[in-house]
């Protein structure tokens, strides 16, 4: 892949790769990561990296990375916020009663009583 060719073929796969869709953004920004390590060692020179990188939009496939990764982290956190609002509304039903828990955290009387959730 060194030389003029190899560039070529390169350029051929970043521009086929724009053509790409996939419903798993995920996995296309790892496809991208590992066509930029193609990129990096065979581009040559700085300008010719970039030029390639430009043409998979490595740029924006990195801060969509980002973004994804921050959607997943507030997911997580929100979801881990319930789970320890359950979690308090369990312990609280055995001292206050079930109704009494289910006015105060504003979560459902099936939701506190059913362990599975």
């Amino acid at each position: 892949m060194y030389g003029q060719k190899g560039n070529e073929v390169i350029e051929e796969v970043c521009i086929l790769f724009n053509k790409i869709k996939m419903k798993n953004g995920r996995v296309k920004i790892q496809l991208a990561r590992c066509l930029d390590c193609l990129i990096n060692k065979y581009g040559g020179t700085l300008e010719e990296i970039n030029r390639l990188e430009g043409l998979i939009n490595m740029t924006k496939l990195i801060n969509l990375e980002k973004e994804y990764e921050d959607r997943l982290r507030q997911e997580g956190e929100e979801k881990g916020r319930q789970e320890g609002k359950l979690e308090l509304a369990r312990k609280l039903v055995k001292e206050y009663g079930v109704d009494e828990v289910v006015r105060i955290s504003g979560l459902s009387k099936e939701k506190i009583l059913n362990e599975k959730n």
